[in-house]
Parts: C-alpha cells; structure tokens; sequence
C-alpha cells in the first residue's frame, strides 16, 4: 500500500513529526509513505528516509495572505493539481492523506484520478465561514475522516454529525522508547544545563514548541512575572525556532521580555533536536498554548514523566485528567498559567511522584506510538477494504523516480 501523506507547510512542526514517526513504522507493515509539502518556507527540513516533494503555492488562504499570494495561487492552480495527479500515478498511490481542511489541491488531485482520500483535520483555528464552505467537500470527497482529538472532531462538525460515522480520531503518537528517562545520557543533561545556565538548586518550567502566536508565549512571560517573587528559583527555558515569518513575534517576546526585567529567567533556547535529553531537565513541562489540536509535547513529557501544567486547549483533557495525571488551566491568561504552575509547584512530592507515574501509564496506554500506528492502518484499510499486507509484494514501486514534474522539487 502506498500513501501520498500532503501538508501546507514544509516546516517541520508537530503534524510532521507525527506523519515521520508514524511514517517508519507503517513501512514495516507493508505501508509506504510519499510526503508533499506547499514549498511555505526555503530550507524546510524534509523527512529523513522517505521522498519528499515541494510544490510552491498550493495554499491560497493564511494568516497573512496577499493579493499576491492570492492571485499565484489561482495562476498556479491547474497545473499544481496536474502535477499531483502525475505524482499519483508514478508512485501508484492508493491514498492520498490530506492533512489540514485547507489542503484542497490533493484531495482535488485525488478526487479526480479516483484515488481514495484520507482527510486529516488536526487545528482549531480555521474560521466560521470557510469550514461552512470547505466542510461540505470533505464530506462529499472524503472515504475516511481523521480528526487528531475529539474536540477536533467537535470544532468542524459538532457531535451529532452523521461525518462521525467515517471518523477515527488518530492522536499525536509519543515513542516511548525514546522518551523514556532511563535512556537518558546524564552527562549529555548535565551538559545541557550548563549550556544554559542551569544551576542546580533553580526550578525550571520549560516549553517546547515553535515561536508563534498559538504556543501562548506572551502568557509565559506574564507568567514569569507574577511568579518572579512566588517562585525566585524559577526559570523559564523556551525551546522552539523562532520562524521566519513570525520575527516580528518573536522579537516582540524579547522585547517584553527586557521591558519586564526577565532576562535572568527567561531564556529562547531556540530549536534543539535532542528533545528527550531536553525534557529530562526541566522540573515541570508547560504548555501555554491558545489553540492546539493534541500536542506532542505534552506526551512526550508524560512518557518522561515530567509533570505538566497545560492550557485548556485542543484534546489536552484528552490527553490530562487534571489534578491527576497533570494541571489543566484556562488558556489566554498569564495569571492561569502562574496558578496552575503554583499549584503543581505545592504539590506534595509523593502526590506528584503518583501524578507523574498515571500519567505515564496513560501515555502509553492510548497514546503509544504502537496504538496511534494501528489506528493508522485500521482506518487505511477500512477505506480500501483491503489488508495491508496484500501491498507487501508490490511495496517497492513507491520508491520509483518521478519525471516530467516541472516546477516540482523532490527533497533528499
């Protein structure tokens, strides 16, 4: 069997490490994954191991779309949507997986050469008007819906929709191989935290995830501020890369940053690969997000049992009993974050050893990478009616070179 798994941005964020994570093991069951990506950015990090292909404008609405963007868009249409049915074909794809309810061009593609179609919806961000335009494509073009939390599900179609009926939710994936503490070189720790400046009695809250205005970064700093005398110990370790199109963000927080005399206690450690190593210094994992779909972080913190102290958004009491296996606080307010982060901070240590043990076993339990991989091939079958395992033989055929794809750039 093989997958054509298509996103709208080339930057490798959550819903990418998810597809790749995901990507490696369907391969050991006779799965095959070809990615696309709309080119959003130059030098976007293709996925290690597998083919990836850019193609430039396939996203005609964004945050911040021009005219411009607009009008290649519409120029670039037809011939973005010929070049994905010649994909289709030269890779003899059998899904396509549409990541995103903007990602019209391949379901299109897709439709259109009569390859089924996969329609993953994994944000709460996208307005009134253009789900009531877009939701009805998806449920006529659509064989299976993949929602990445119920509340996912809940945001594009409500609970009673009869779309539930073609519905699986596939969580966000946590490998608890790699996040598990007992891996984790303590000298590579040690190292980290004298990279940082992390003395041994300090308290660190630490974040991950990249900078923009959905990981709620502005409410951290609040935070940090309303806890500067609570907590003195305290300090803030933001990791995540600062985007490209975002550095008007992300100097706006340093900006803020200096002007609340923070500099001591909150450092952007900007984007560090080794996230296990990461997670295993920080005394508590927050997450200060305005929206989100089911965050991977937050898993992966529970698989190293860190505790966590996480906004109320997306499938995060999905993911978090509060006050059991973690905090959950309201979102969009530095003065939630700082209780809830005074409130896990107070927790006796035997109440919180417990709290960190049951939110581990939850983590593997419905989020394992194992589970979310099954998940995957369950509804894969049910939209063709075919095991996978009936691909085996022919697994290879993915793999085979594309030509003719002008404008088309393949990723290795």
């Amino acid at each position: 069997m093989n997958v054509l798994n298509c996103f709208l941005d080339n930057r490798f964020g959550g819903p990418q490490r998810r597809a790749a994570s995901v990507a490696h093991h369907l391969r050991e069951r006779g799965i095959e994954t070809v990615f696309l990506f709309n080119e959003k950015e130059a030098g976007g990090k293709p996925i290690s191991g597998f083919e990836c292909f850019l193609i430039r404008h396939m996203q005609c609405l964004t945050r911040e779309s021009t005219v411009k963007e607009f009008v290649l868009f519409v120029l670039c249409f037809f011939g973005n949507v010929r070049r994905i049915r010649q994909l289709l074909k030269s890779h003899n794809i059998h899904i396509v997986h549409v990541n995103g309810l903007l990602n019209v061009l391949p379901a299109l593609a897709g439709r259109s050469a009569g390859v089924k179609i996969v329609w993953h919806l994994n944000d709460t961000v996208t307005p009134a008007s253009v789900r009531r335009l877009l939701v009805p494509l998806l449920r006529r073009w659509a064989c299976g819906i993949a929602v990445a939390s119920k509340r996912v599900g809940g945001y594009y179609f409500g609970t009673a929709d009869k779309l539930w009926q073609r519905t699986r939710v596939l969580y966000a994936p946590v490998d608890m191989q790699r996040f598990d503490r007992s891996r984790v070189d303590e000298s590579a720790a040690a190292a980290l935290r004298n990279e940082f400046g992390l003395s041994g009695d300090v308290y660190v809250l630490g974040a991950v995830g990249n900078i923009n205005r959905a990981k709620g970064y502005a409410h951290l700093i609040e935070a940090a501020g309303i806890l500067r005398d609570r907590i003195p110990q305290a300090r803030f370790l933001i990791i995540g890369e600062p985007l490209h199109n975002k550095s008007d963000y992300y100097q706006a927080l340093l900006d803020r940053v200096e002007a609340c005399g923070l500099k001591d206690r909150v450092l952007f450690a900007g984007f560090r690969g080794d996230v296990a190593t990461v997670l295993s210094v920080f005394d508590v994992l927050i997450l200060p997000s305005v929206t989100e779909a089911c965050p991977m972080a937050v898993l992966e913190a529970m698989a190293m049992k860190v505790p966590v102290v996480a906004t109320d958004v997306g499938g995060v009491r999905e993911q978090i009993i509060d006050g059991q296996t973690g905090v959950v606080v309201r979102p969009g307010s530095g003065e939630a974050l700082a209780g809830g982060i005074l409130r896990m901070h107070g927790l006796p240590t035997d109440v919180r050893r417990d709290m960190v043990e049951q939110g581990h076993h939850r983590a593997e339990a419905m989020f394992s990478l194992e589970h979310v991989v099954r998940a995957h091939i369950e509804i894969y079958e049910a939209v063709l009616d075919t095991p996978a395992t009936a691909f085996m033989a022919n697994n290879q055929s993915c793999r085979e070179p594309v030509s003719n794809l002008v404008n088309q750039r393949k990723v290795k």
